[in-house]
């Protein structure tokens, strides 16, 4: 199953979101194909996002509303946090209350522990904006995960390739998809879910 190509370019903050890659009948069928896609398309393009949310001139607490309030230089709401922003106020009243401190996270996952325990007191929110959070936060903090976390689109794109859990190794993944870092392997899984098959190669 073969996927559209697109010649979308533009020097405007590219959201890390999942708007998916459409399935067409182009010349690109294997996996590698569609990772080195990936990279020339996306792997360099969400750098002036990611400098928003890990800008080192914001203090801890302004690091923190940045990233519950999920609104970019725009003013714009992430897309990712659009049907979910009238409950991100109460995240973040939590995040602030619990007064953690950079020192209090020793790696990726004890900072997304954290974040999580947070969306789970918070009716509306869940693990989408857990990790969005958890990973600007991370930016911040130069703590990147080096585990890949599954939830909503990227669950579906690991399902195709017979893959399910909450937080999988990266070396369970075909190799093809090894070559990305963590981050980009979940971004991958989710934009191009609707172009991997089982068995895939």
């Amino acid at each position: 199953m073969n996927c559209k190509k697109d010649n979308t370019e533009g020097k405007k903050i590219l959201q890390q979101n999942c708007k998916p890659e459409k399935q067409d009948s182009s010349d690109r069928s294997s996996l590698k194909d569609l990772v080195d896609e990936y990279r020339k398309k996306y792997e360099n393009s969400y750098k002036l996002e990611n400098a928003w949310w890990g800008n080192k001139k914001l203090t801890w607490e302004e690091a923190i509303k940045r990233a519950w309030e999920s609104k970019l230089p725009d003013g714009k709401m992430h897309s990712h946090q659009y049907h979910v922003a009238k409950y991100l106020p109460d995240g973040l009243e939590i995040a602030l209350a619990d007064s953690k401190k950079p020192k209090d996270f020793k790696d990726f996952e004890s900072l997304h522990n954290w974040v999580k325990s947070i969306v789970d007191r918070v009716h509306g929110l869940g693990p989408v904006t857990a990790y969005d959070v958890a990973q600007r936060l991370g930016l911040r903090l130069e703590l990147e995960p080096s585990m890949v976390y599954l939830h909503a689109g990227t669950r579906e794109g690991a399902k195709k390739l017979g893959i399910d859990g909450d937080v999988v190794l990266l070396s369970d993944f075909p190799k093809e998809i090894q070559s990305l870092v963590a981050t980009h392997a979940e971004n991958f899984l989710c934009l191009y879910k609707n172009c991997l098959t089982p068995n895939m190669k």
